[in-house]
């Protein structure tokens, strides 16, 4: 197995686990914060789907491509809220999670080892050293927000999948 492979096989395995989390979740509770200001599942979604398009563009070079309102709504520094009214519908949100997703997936496969041995922007020097450690780096951060659903997951009275 290649280290891009190593690293794409964890990526992918983070995903399922996060969503075998998300899919006990009901849908009329992912606005649920276990604690004030906490966030709250639809945030974590659109968290995540904005790292993957931040991410992807980081490997293919063609741009952002989600909506500058899921970059307000969803970035580092904002604030979730508890009205479902500030977000986009659901079923969009999710749609999003999964095509930057796939997207991101779709630009490491394609990436060289050339492409992938490249440094980051300085800014993001601390985050991976190259776009081959991003995949990596990814599980880490999508690793913090499933403790995170998990957490918002027990508040409820959710079993948990494990432990």
């Amino acid at each position: 197995m290649t280290t891009k492979e190593h690293a794409l096989r964890i990526l992918n395995f983070s995903r399922q686990f996060f969503n075998d989390l998300l899919e006990g979740v009901p849908a009329d509770k992912l606005l649920h914060s276990p604690v004030p200001g906490g966030n709250h599942a639809l945030w974590i979604i659109g968290h995540l789907a904005v790292t993957d398009d931040f991410f992807a563009d980081m490997v293919d070079g063609q741009g952002q491509k989600l909506p500058q309102r899921y970059r307000e709504l969803f970035d580092l520094g904002s604030t979730p809220t508890a009205n479902e009214a500030d977000y986009p519908p659901v079923s969009e949100i999710r749609e999003q999670f999964a095509a930057a997703r796939q997207r991101l997936i779709s630009a490491y496969e394609a990436a060289d080892e050339d492409t992938l041995s490249q440094p980051l922007p300085q800014e993001l020097s601390n985050f991976a050293p190259n776009k081959l450690g991003l995949p990596l780096t990814q599980a880490w951060h999508e690793g913090i927000h499933t403790g995170q659903l998990s957490s918002i997951r027990r508040s409820l009275g959710i079993k948990p999948l494990v432990g």
